[in-house]
Formats: C-alpha cells, structure tokens, sequence
C-alpha cells in the first residue's frame, strides 16, 4: 500500500510531507534526497550547513543534524529534474564534504502550495487539486503506541490527507526529546519518530 501523500501536521505547525527518496545516486522528482556524512567530533551540538545546488543554477542551504556514532544528515525536497551537488561548508571537522546526485521524472505529487489559481486552496507541488481531509492522532508519533502502522494504514483507506500529531509522550512537556540529565539528545526517540514519519510517506 502506498501512503505517499499522508499529511503530518505537527505540534500544531504545519509541515505538509511528501515521498521519501530512497538513499541512491537517484531521487525521485518532489521525493527527498538525503545524504549522511561523518564527524571527526561525535558531538550532537553541530549543525553543519550544507548547500544544494540545483540544475537551474539557484541554491538551497540547510543544516544538517546528528544521528548517532559520528553520523550527520541532511535532506532536500528535489522539485526539479536533473544534475544536483551538495557541499558542507563554514563548518569544520567534518569527512564526505561534497557529493552529487540525479534527480528522475516520477509520480510524486510533491509538497502542498497555495493553488495557483485558487487561494483558498492548497495543490501539490505538480498542480495537482489537494482535498483536505483530516484526522487527529496524537499518540501516533509516541515509542509506546504500538498499533501506529495500523492507524496509518487505515487512515490510507478511508482517504485521510492529513493526521495532526503531537511529538512527545507528556502533555505538557518535551522530556521525551532529551536524556534523563537533559545533557543530550534522546536519540532513539528521535529515530523511532523519523521511522514513523517516513512510513507514511512511503
């Protein structure tokens, strides 16, 4: 079952999702790249930046972020086909500093806009009419809910477009994001809600 266009919003922000590229030399069109790179310094508090440069000659910068063992990514919505690069750059210490990758024609639809000729109205990326049909499930992105591919799943069949979440387990509070100290990230936490996403995207 396909579930690439599921809509997350999450802590009542809106962050309307699209499908995952896979982690190839190839990414699909309005899918995502994703790239991983080393430190020399395993420390979670870098965020090195990390510039995409696209066929069309424009430049796309965002900061990466660390996933454990000495391991950085970063990730960029592909919307244009072609020959893209990738550099890190201001920010030293790091192995893997620059790359390339194709981006191909695809299905996808992409991420939502404003409806070119509509503004009251969303559309995909490719101009496709977006139908907002939406649903609440807030435990879906907390590590003891166990039934949240089942809840996805469903939610594909009925013709949910868009789920609000909420991202930690407390009402009130963010512990969840961090170690018992406070000192670090709560990586595994952090993992399992990358996991979850990426399932209903897939």
């Amino acid at each position: 079952m396909r579930r690439k266009y599921t809509i997350l919003i999450i802590f009542a922000v809106a962050v309307f999702l699209w499908g995952y590229g896979d982690k190839t030399n190839e990414v699909p069109q309005y899918g995502m790249c994703e790239i991983s790179f080393e430190s020399y310094n395993d420390s979670p508090f870098q965020f090195p930046e990390v510039s995409f440069y696209l066929p069309d000659g424009s430049i796309v910068k965002v900061d990466g972020f660390y996933d454990g063992a000495n391991v950085y990514k970063a990730r960029a919505y592909c919307n244009l086909p072609g020959f893209w690069k990738w550099e890190i750059h201001k920010t030293p210490g790091f192995k893997n500093r620059n790359g390339k990758f194709k981006v191909a024609g695809s299905n996808l639809k992409g991420k939502l806009k404003k409806h070119p000729e509509d503004p009251y109205q969303f559309a995909y990326d490719n101009n496709n009419w977006f139908l907002h049909i939406g649903d609440t499930g807030y435990r879906y992105l907390t590590e003891t809910e166990q039934l949240w591919q089942d809840y996805i799943d469903q939610a594909v069949k009925i013709g949910i477009t868009k789920i609000r979440t909420w991202f930690c387990s407390s009402r009130h509070n963010v512990e969840a994001l961090f170690d018992e100290e406070r000192n670090n990230l709560n990586l595994s936490y952090w993992q399992e809600m990358d996991k979850r996403i990426a399932y209903a995207l897939d």
